[in-house]
């Protein structure tokens, strides 16, 4: 339990995890339910708690923030009477806009899930880019497969959607898809820097069977040049 009722929520979360013992590099995972009432975005406005703690978190360094959305027509038919299980089959997708610091972050997290599988994801618009991101890919030694998905127009919304509904139209698997997010000193910076992963977010938010985790690498503490 945490200890002032009437303080903001975000402000006593955040001092509580300030407080848990890790080491350096070390995550802390916050997950966060949301039950929804709908798929109109009036009900965001409406109830704003949710999605000012997400955002407040993210400045939080070491600390990754994951959204499980509860639909509505999950409640309907949810029996209440029974336990939580856990899901056969475990799906993590990590998409990729390039090779960098904030996305070695992001596969080292996506791994210690032990997923059932995973794999990274680039979506090509531009052929020229393609070439270069594969060797990167290579370069770092990642050990995670890099799949290539043809995205025209650089729209993400549907090849996202059809590479996690492969998974998840099976019917006994939950999707993780784990976005490497930049932090900005600042939170109105925050705005200007993150609108592909805002706009993965609002894809994938009305999505059955799908978990979104925002794992920040925090500009403001990077160092200038980090090794691969």
């Amino acid at each position: 339990p945490l200890e002032d009722r009437e303080e903001r929520l975000g402000r006593q979360l955040r001092r509580f995890i300030r407080t848990i013992p890790r080491d350096p590099g070390d995550f802390v995972t916050v997950m966060i339910p949301e039950v929804l009432t709908g798929r109109g975005w009036l009900q965001f406005v409406r109830r704003r708690s949710a999605l000012l703690l997400k955002t407040s978190l993210l400045f939080e360094t070491g600390v990754v923030v994951t959204d499980i959305p509860f639909l509505p027509e999950e409640a309907a038919t949810a029996d209440h009477r029974q336990r939580a299980v856990e899901p056969e089959r475990s799906v993590v997708l990590v998409p990729v806009s390039a090779v960098h610091d904030a996305t070695v972050r992001a596969v080292v997290y996506a791994k210690s899930l032990n997923p059932t599988h995973i794999e990274a994801l680039f979506f090509v618009s531009d052929p020229v880019e393609t070439e270069g991101v594969i060797e990167d890919w290579h370069d770092v030694g990642m050990d995670v497969p890099l799949v290539l998905s043809e995205s025209p127009f650089r729209d993400l919304g549907e090849p996202l959607l059809e590479e996690v509904r492969k998974h998840t139209r099976r019917g006994d698997t939950v999707v993780t898809v784990v976005l490497p997010e930049f932090i900005p000193k600042h939170w109105w910076e925050n705005l200007l820097h993150n609108q592909t992963a805002f706009y993965i977010k609002r894809v994938l938010l009305f999505e059955p069977g799908v978990v979104v985790t925002s794992v920040p690498f925090h500009l403001r503490t990077a160092t200038p040049a980090l090794h691969r």
